[in-house]
């Protein structure tokens, strides 16, 4: 279950970054 739930959290996170970094990259262009 708790593994399950880490998963979960890496795929926010990298979510998370992967939409920032395509916010600053639209935002220099």
């Amino acid at each position: 279950m708790s593994r399950n739930f880490t998963v979960k959290a890496h795929i926010l996170i990298y979510s998370n970054i992967n939409q920032y970094y395509r916010i600053k990259l639209n935002s220099v262009q």
